[in-house]
């Protein structure tokens, strides 16, 4: 059965909205990674020990990211045929 213009319309809301969360993901990864950069850029001297500290902060910060997105209200999408 084809879809009505009201379901395509839908669908397609759907996946602005699933492309928008991806977005928001991607620049969230984005700026850890620069931090992370800036950080070694600021002292050349880093040992190895340090930057793999550093990088578990990173990674902690990021995780800390994603739990406080998880833990947001959704909005809800709109139901597809």
């Amino acid at each position: 059965m084809p879809l009505s213009l009201s379901d395509i319309i839908t669908e397609l809301e759907n996946i602005d909205l699933e492309s928008s969360e991806i977005r928001n993901s991607a620049d969230s990864y984005k700026a850890a990674v620069d931090y992370f950069f800036e950080q070694i850029a600021e002292r050349p001297t880093w040992t190895r020990e340090e930057i793999h500290e550093l990088r578990i902060g990173s990674q902690v910060a990021k995780a800390g990211e994603i739990l406080g997105e998880l833990l947001k209200p959704k909005r809800r999408r709109k139901p597809t045929a």
